[in-house]
């Protein structure tokens, strides 16, 4: 459990580092101010797999749980694992109907945030220096137009990824697919 969490830390700490230095890369003088816009988009292709791949370190760390729970426990008669899960099942059906940042637990709200935001900042800096560049619409806006839908239509989409890779009830029918697919295999 701790190396997949280590592995989820290190994909954020290498997408961020690696997007810092584009971020700098663009303000320097080596990139043209007419494609700055462009360049500063670039971070969004290591913010998207970054969060794909940190929520599906994050669902195999309850998977390693709910196997530590129906096959070890039992046999050593420890319920630690089971009263978490069961706790951590409780505590999300209770704030179904609050603030929907608590679907997501704690841990990976924290690990998730940061790339959320550089995908925002990406946005908007690329819209602050295309802007400076070319006053008047373009063809330039059109194309910043459609990066930025493209950003901002992936970003529900891994807002889900996350939720269910700590939703319990998902990752319990994950197991059972899994389960009955080796099954059917044998």
């Amino acid at each position: 459990i701790s190396a997949h969490s280590e592995r989820a830390v290190t994909i954020l700490q290498l997408s961020l580092a690696f997007s810092a230095t584009i971020f700098t890369l663009a303000m320097t003088e080596s990139v043209l101010p007419q494609y700055r816009w462009i360049v500063i988009l670039v971070p969004w292709l290591i913010f998207f797999p970054a969060t794909l791949l940190i929520s599906q370190t994050l669902k195999h760390v309850w998977m390693i749980g709910r196997y530590i729970q129906a096959e070890i426990e039992p046999v050593l008669g420890f319920k630690w694992e089971e009263k978490n899960f069961r706790r951590k099942a409780k505590q999300k059906s209770y704030r179904k109907n609050q603030y929907i940042w608590h679907r997501v637990n704690t841990y990976a709200g924290n690990l998730i945030m940061p790339l959320f935001i550089g995908q925002i900042l990406c946005i908007l800096l690329s819209l602050f220096f295309l802007l400076n560049e070319y006053p008047s619409i373009q063809i330039e806006h059109f194309v910043w137009f459609i990066f930025s839908v493209l950003i901002g239509i992936s970003i529900p989409y891994q807002w889900e990824k996350v939720r269910e890779a700590n939703d319990p009830e998902s990752i319990l029918k994950d197991m059972e697919s899994n389960n009955s697919d080796s099954d059917n295999n044998e």
